[in-house]
Order: C-alpha cells, then structure tokens, then sequence
C-alpha cells in the first residue's frame, strides 16, 4: 500500500469519528431557549474538546507525512491500532461528559487520548527509522515527536491528578495540551523581546 492510500483511509476515518462525535450531543428537553442549554452544556464542551483534539491529530499527521515518501506494513498496522483507537473517541466523550465528576469515565477519556498519542508517537518513530538516512525528514519528524512526547507528559499528569487529587484534571489536562503550544510559542517571543 501506498502512503496516499493510507492517508485515504486515515482521512475516512477521521471524517466519520468527528461526524459520530456530534450524532451524541443530546437535545435540550425544554424548549430552544437560552437557558435550555445550560443542561448540555458538558455534553457541548466534552465534544469541542474532542473534536478539538481529533482536529489536532489529523493536522499532525497530514503536516509530518508531507515529508514521509515510503511506509512499511508496520507502519500500516500501527495505524490501524491508531485508528481503533480514535473510533473510542465518541464513546469516551459521551462517557465523560455524562459523568463528569467520576474518576473512571475521567480515566476512560484520559487513557483514550494519551494511548491514541502513544501510537502516534511510536509511528514517528516508525517512520524515522525508515527515513534514517533523509536529513529534513528526520527534523520535521523528530518536531513533531517532541510536540507528542510533551503532550503525552500533560496527559500522564492529568491521569494521576485524577487518580489522586482531582477527578475532572485529565479533561483538562487534554484542554491544555490543545493550547500548550500557543503558551510555548508565547513564551518563547517573550523570551526574545
């Protein structure tokens, strides 16, 4: 198989995850007034959130495979793996934003995005070992494991935050791995000036 193919095949599922995500979003039992919302309003942000986080990914992987010319079969099965794990995303979201405060739907959602994350850090490192020897793939591809390790670190923190101190931290932990980078690159202008 080819590296268009799979991304095809990437891009099929991604559509069809971010379209199921929304299918969950209950209706307001009163009638369409403002204050109606206020009962769905964890179901709305536990779905910006990942479709958010689905967002992300997909712009990830489509930014570091412009540099990738060949792919191997593990490659394709790792990101078959991947995407298992993504079709969990609609299921965890309505998990947590259901029961919010619990503490296993809140590791449920965390475990979902932090393994996704780790399979797509270990193709990287897939696909570095088969680009060894091509200098700007390598570069392009070691950014964005250093960008998948840090987040992989956020949501690791929020998991245990969860488990120990504060249930709702891996929701938000996933919530400020989507803006780290932006804090990152507002910390480094900082650092300039």
């Amino acid at each position: 198989m080819d590296k268009e193919r799979l991304n095809t095949l990437t891009d099929g599922v991604y559509a069809v995850i971010m379209t199921l995500l929304v299918l969950d979003l209950p209706q307001p039992n009163q009638p369409l007034m403002l204050n109606s919302f206020s009962t769905v309003s964890v179901h709305f942000v536990a779905y910006l959130l990942s479709f958010l986080v689905l967002a992300r990914l997909w712009v990830y992987i489509h930014s570091g495979w412009q540099y990738v010319q060949k792919i191997s079969n593990r490659v394709i099965w790792i990101n078959f793996i991947s995407l298992f794990m993504l079709t969990l995303f609609p299921y965890a979201t309505t998990m947590v934003a259901e029961n919010f405060n619990n503490k296993i739907a809140q590791m449920i959602y965390g475990v979902v995005v932090l393994l996704t994350n780790v399979i797509n850090a270990y193709i990287y490192d897939e696909l570095k070992k088969l680009h060894r020897d091509d200098r700007q793939t390598l570069k392009q591809l070691d950014i964005r494991l250093k960008t998948i390790r840090f987040d992989l670190v956020l949501k690791a923190i929020g998991i245990l935050l969860t488990l120990t101190i504060y249930t709702p931290a891996a929701f938000f932990c996933v919530m400020l791995s989507l803006i780290s980078p932006t804090i990152v690159k507002f910390c480094k202008q900082i650092v300039r000036h």
